[in-house]
């Protein structure tokens, strides 16, 4: 669900760039600014949400999957194989 609404609002804040940046050298409209404020609102909360499920509960799904002699998961970007 989290993946979804990070989705959602990577697209929203596309639309809305392209919105402001119509070309118009003019200050964003009020439609725009409590759009920006909304979805501003979502990502903060999305974003805490995210790093609650990377401390706390990836790090427990770790501690199971050790466990039970499985690879745990990480977030890291993995090296390249040459």
């Amino acid at each position: 669900m989290l993946l979804l609404v990070l989705g959602y609002l990577g697209g929203a804040f596309r639309s809305l760039a392209q919105a402001v940046d119509g070309g118009a050298d003019a200050a964003p409209s009020p439609d725009a600014r409590d759009g920006y404020a909304k979805l501003s609102g979502l990502l903060d909360a999305s974003l805490q949400k995210w790093d609650a499920l990377k401390t706390n509960e990836l790090a427990a799904l770790n501690v199971k999957l050790e466990a039970v002699g499985k690879k745990s998961i990480s977030l890291e970007p993995q090296k390249a194989k040459p």
